[in-house]
């Protein structure tokens, strides 16, 4: 791993457990095995580092959407299901950076707050649009009921952003059991 992936892992894994004030530059220089000035050769700041990171939870998170909703053979339900199960995977798998993106979401750095803001926004159109054309291509081969696409996309994001919380409260069993009933109840309503 190069020294550049290094500081991102330990600042990331610093704002986790400490925010953004524990996430100093000589605490990440530590971890790193580095003198901190030597941080600076690679991002010019220690705000520099956290807008790194959280671009790369949004890359991430955009990734696993354009990866999984593309349009194929597979049916509309299929594609949309293996999806929604990636991210959640994602999200039940990489806990640290799960906190990072909770901590930037509740509590963001003043500096932080309006660009936080527009880069979420970005993705979250991505993925809107990305949903709006699947559902589209659904109605079109009869998979599904005729509905604005637009308003499908805003409902599934508005339903994983209550996953994306109750994965929070509760424990992963009782979880997925309420996100498998959730998704059952929007496919049959859906469903042509």
């Amino acid at each position: 791993m190069s020294t550049r992936d290094k500081v991102i892992q330990a600042a990331t894994k610093l704002y986790a457990e400490n925010g953004y004030k524990g996430m100093t530059m000589k605490a990440i220089a530590n971890e790193v095995g580095v003198k901190a000035p030597s941080l600076y050769a690679f991002y010019e700041s220690k705000e520099d580092i956290l807008l790194h990171i959280y671009n790369d939870i949004l890359t991430k998170h955009l990734n696993l959407a354009t990866e999984n909703i593309e349009i194929t053979g597979e049916s509309v339900q299929y594609q949309l299901k293996q999806f929604l199960d990636q991210v959640i995977a994602f999200q039940l798998r990489d806990y640290t950076q799960l906190k990072v993106f909770i901590r930037l979401l509740l509590f963001p750095p003043d500096f932080f707050e309006i660009n936080l803001k527009e880069e979420l926004k970005k993705v979250v159109e991505q993925e809107h649009k990305l949903l709006c054309n699947l559902f589209k291509v659904g109605m079109e081969r009869g998979e599904l009921k005729k509905a604005d696409c637009d308003a499908l996309s805003s409902q599934l994001l508005c339903m994983m952003d209550g996953w994306f919380w109750e994965m929070q409260r509760y424990s992963e069993e009782v979880f997925r059991e309420r996100y498998e009933m959730v998704w059952a109840q929007f496919w049959n309503s859906i469903e042509a």
